[in-house]
C-alpha cells in the first residue's frame, strides 16, 4: 500500500471532464425530458462495444495479475445492455469504436492502464447511473414501472461499500502505475465526450417524423 491515494488523484485530476461530461448537450435533453426510448437504445448500442472490450479484457485469463481485483461481474454492464436493447427492440450498431479499440490497445500493451477505464465507467455508473433508476422511465416517456437494467446493479447490495472496496484496491497499485492510469482516466473521458456528441448531433440531424428527441416547450 503507497502512502498516496490513487482514487483521490483520479477524482481530483478528472473533476473538469466530469463536470464538462455532466454538462453535455445529450444529458441535458435526457434530464430535460427530451430523449426517448429509441434514444436510449442508440445510445445503449454506441456503448455496447465499450464495455464489451473492457469487460473482454478484466475478464480474460491471461489478463494481468494487478487486473485480478477489477474482475467484478457484478457489476459489469454488457448484460444490463443486451438486455434493455432486446426488450426495446433492434439499434444500429456502429461499424467502428475508437473508444473499444482504445480500451483493446491499453489492454494489450499497458494493461494496468485499463483500469482508467475501469475508473471512468464503473465509478460512474456505481456513484451516478445507479441513482438515477426510478427517474429514468420517466424521462425516457416510459412507463413509471419500466425496469430499465442498465440502471440497476442486483449483484450489488450495498453501492457506498462496492465504491470504497475498489478505491482500497486502487490505492493499492504500485505507485508506478498511477500515473498512467490517470492519463488513460483522461482519454476516457475525452473517448466518452466524443461518442455522446457524436450521438447527439446523430439525434439532432435526423428528420422530425423519425426524431429520437421530443420537442419541449424549453427547447
Amino acid at each position: 500500500m503507497t502512502g498516496v491515494s490513487l482514487a483521490r488523484r483520479l477524482r481530483a485530476e478528472t473533476t473538469q471532464a466530469h463536470r464538462l461530461a455532466e454538462a453535455s448537450r445529450l444529458a441535458k435533453a435526457f434530464f430535460r425530458g427530451r430523449l426517448n426510448a429509441e434514444a436510449y437504445a442508440l445510445g445503449l448500442a454506441r456503448i455496447e462495444p465499450v464495455y464489451a472490450a473492457l469487460e473482454e479484457a478484466l475478464s480474460a485469463p491471461e489478463r494481468h495479475p494487478l487486473l485480478a481485483a477489477f474482475h467484478r461481474p457484478e457489476i459489469f454492464r454488457l448484460p444490463a445492455i443486451r438486455e434493455d436493447l432486446a426488450r426495446l427492440g433492434p439499434a444500429p450498431r456502429p461499424r467502428r469504436s475508437r473508444y473499444a479499440e482504445r480500451i483493446r490497445e491499453v489492454a494489450a500493451h499497458r494493461p494496468v492502464a485499463t483500469l482508467g477505464h475501469f475508473y471512468v465507467r464503473y465509478f460512474g455508473d456505481l456513484a451516478g447511473v445507479a441513482r438515477l433508476a426510478p427517474l429514468a422511465p420517466r424521462l425516457l416517456g416510459l412507463p413509471a414501472d419500466a425496469r430499465l437494467a442498465f440502471f440497476r446493479f442486483p449483484g450489488v447490495r450495498d453501492r457506498k461499500a462496492t465504491l470504497a472496496e475498489l478505491r482500497a484496491y486502487l490505492d493499492a497499485l504500485p505507485l508506478a502505475c498511477h500515473d498512467d492510469v490517470i492519463a488513460e482516466a483522461r482519454r476516457s473521458f475525452a473517448l466518452h465526450g466524443r461518442l455522446v456528441a457524436e450521438l447527439f448531433d446523430e439525434l439532432e440531424g435526423r428528420p422530425r417524423e423519425t426524431s429520437a428527441l421530443r420537442r419541449t416547450a424549453s427547447s
